[in-house]
């Protein structure tokens, strides 16, 4: 469909009035003839040429729903799109349900967007000191006493747990361009 600005409207009104046939201006538009009609027949309706109120689908989320989702989502950022989902329609009084996507979409709009955590340093506080302790302890060995230490592969390795990408939500205003 042809979206007309309201300033063509006015001149398809002051053509037509001027004796133009719809084809005439349609031709001079790039619009069809029903375009025209259209817009003459809405004109005559409404007697205005701006578009009526109340036009397209209406939000399935109230401004209330939405600042309930963004807090929920600040709350817990570990909490995928979908677990957000059916916390949020636990809460619609209407009945009506919403998707993972537009929850997305939504706190999108919010300034919140999805990302993977950034991945935290195995060694806690406490064991980076006790590394610090042993390599000023040890910082006076010589290659002797180098020598004297078993080989790697006949030390079992420290069980590190494997790190995990964890998605989480974040205000767009807090990510850092690399």
């Amino acid at each position: 469909m042809y979206k007309l600005m309201s300033e063509q409207r006015v001149r398809i009104k002051a053509l037509f009035d001027a004796g133009w046939s719809y084809r005439r201006i349609a031709k001079d538009f790039g619009c069809s003839p029903s375009t025209v009609k259209y817009t003459l027949d809405r004109h005559d309706a409404t007697n205005s040429h701006q578009n009526r109120k109340g036009r397209g689908r209406k939000n399935k989320l109230s401004d209330r729903h939405v600042k309930h989702l963004k807090i929920l989502s600040l709350k817990d950022r570990r909490k995928t799109s979908r677990e957000l989902c059916d916390e949020i329609n636990t809460t619609m009084t209407n009945g009506a349900t919403v998707s993972s996507r537009t929850v997305r979409r939504k706190l999108g709009e919010e300034g919140l967007v999805g990302r993977i955590a950034a991945k935290t340093p195995l060694l806690k506080e406490k064991n980076r000191v006790k590394r610090l302790k042993w390599t000023k302890e040890h910082k006076k060995w010589t290659k002797e006493d180098w020598y004297k230490v078993p080989p790697r592969s006949a030390i079992s390795p420290p069980a590190h747990p494997t790190s995990v990408d964890i998605k989480h939500w974040d205000c767009v205003t807090n990510l850092r361009l690399l």
